[in-house]
């Protein structure tokens, strides 16, 4: 089984500062006032502008003490093995987190209930975006409790009263403030394998993982990776910070059984490094994700 640690690694909140740049202030041939790395187009009476990058922003404050309960627990006596559990178990780690009932049998209890079909209907067919966020509203609901938010960023279909923003691309720096001793976040991972035509993808799957910490170098730039704890068997079976990078995918459609193109992928994040892509898929697309503030 898992392991839930009892002493918290906490290093708290950090900012990392990159190497300076050189910026020149100048006027062009119009007249126009001017700033530019490119000394180039300042030939005469330039001024040098100090400036810094931008920094990197770091937070492992929290990746230890969010439980990471296995999906497939030999205790838990989940439907069907609990092998479509992913989701429930990814919101009992932060739900149980958030409460302070971090103990194995308060998340297993939690999950199997938000599995049943007054909230995620997890057990036959897994979990949509949707199903997860309607469930974890009306369990709030259910214990006269009101979050503060509750929104949806990515590609795939969902309520609009939970959707933070339109278009299918997903802000690192929203979910990286997902992440407090107030308010977490669930990321919908999709599986994807190439067709015979290039370029051309379908998708054969979806996960749910626990959104625990980050390593961003800004919202755009490489070297930016997710902290997450994976309810998968794939994972392994005990407690473990699973450290994902990501890339921007720059190109491709995803099809569907007919092989119409209905989706652009381009501007996803590829996730790859420490996230256990299932046997059926050629790659892991960070399809979307879903932030509650408490």
């Amino acid at each position: 089984m898992k392991l839930v640690k009892t002493i918290a690694l906490f290093t708290g909140l950090l900012w990392m500062s990159s190497a300076s740049a050189e910026i020149y202030r100048c006027q062009d041939t119009q007249g126009h006032v001017i700033f530019t790395d490119r000394a180039d187009l300042c030939p005469a009476q330039r001024t040098s502008v100090h400036t810094q990058k931008k920094r990197r922003r770091v937070n492992r404050q929290f990746i230890s003490q969010i439980p990471d309960l296995l999906q497939t627990h030999p205790l838990a006596d989940f439907l069907k093995g609990g092998q479509n559990y992913c989701a429930p178990v990814a919101v009992a780690n932060s739900l149980s987190w958030l409460a302070g009932k971090k103990s194995v049998d308060n998340q297993i209890h939690l999950a199997g209930r938000l599995a049943n079909s007054r909230y995620m209907n997890s057990a036959e067919k897994g979990t949509t975006p949707a199903a997860l966020l309607n469930g974890v509203d009306t369990y709030f609901k259910d214990h006269g409790q009101r979050p503060k938010k509750l929104a949806f960023q990515g590609w795939r279909s969902v309520p609009a009263k939970y959707r933070r923003a339109a278009g299918s691309q997903i802000d690192l720096n929203w979910l990286a403030d997902g992440i407090s001793e107030s308010s977490t976040v669930w990321l919908n991972v999709g599986w994807y394998k190439k067709t015979d035509k290039s370029g051309n993808f379908k998708r054969v799957g979806g996960h749910w993982v626990t959104l625990v910490g980050y390593e961003l170098n800004n919202a755009y730039g490489p070297e930016n990776r997710l902290i997450v704890h994976d309810p998968a068997p794939r994972s392994g079976a005990q407690f473990a910070n699973e450290y994902v990078n990501l890339e921007r995918q720059h190109g491709g459609f995803l099809v569907d059984k007919d092989h119409q193109r209905k989706q652009r992928l381009a501007g996803l994040y590829r996730m790859s490094g420490g996230m256990h892509v299932s046997e059926r898929a050629d790659f892991a697309l960070l399809d979307g994700a879903v932030r509650l503030d408490m």
